[in-house]
């Protein structure tokens, strides 16, 4: 699972351009808290019922 979470680095060079929010959650993000920042993301989330919270947050919506 890893490698997979490292290859956000990539995709957020390639939507570098675009207007594009990059929000990332599972296992990985979980063990290390500060992977998120590592790979570029934008935001972590560590359940779904978070990511609802933090998407509203992260597009501008504070719900």
């Amino acid at each position: 699972m890893l490698p997979s979470a490292l290859k956000i680095k990539e995709l957020k060079d390639k939507l570098e351009n675009m207007d594009v929010k990059i929000i990332v959650g599972g296992a990985p993000f979980r063990f290390d808290d500060q992977l998120w920042r590592e790979v570029g993301a934008d935001a972590m989330c560590k359940n779904a019922s978070e990511a609802v919270s933090i998407i509203h947050h992260v597009i501008g919506g504070n719900k």
